[in-house]
């Protein structure tokens, strides 16, 4: 992932104020949170998963950049 991470950065869609150490907590927290809702039964899987998707992307991308949805 933070390979990943990097190359968002370098590329400029994701936010360079923003370290890897923290992309990393902050994806793997959001994943967290998805599995244990998920394994609750509050939401589906594919819910969680959208939900992680847009929460990390929208909260790390540089203003302005669009994605292909």
């Amino acid at each position: 992932m933070r390979a990943l991470f990097r190359r968002g950065i370098a590329e400029g869609a994701l936010r360079a104020g923003l370290t890897l150490e923290t992309l990393s907590v902050l994806y793997s927290g959001l994943i967290k949170a998805a599995l244990e809702t998920t394994a609750g039964g509050r939401v589906g899987t594919e819910e969680a998963s959208a939900a992680v998707i847009t929460v990390f992307l929208d909260g790390t991308r540089v203003p302005g950049v669009s994605y292909p949805r």
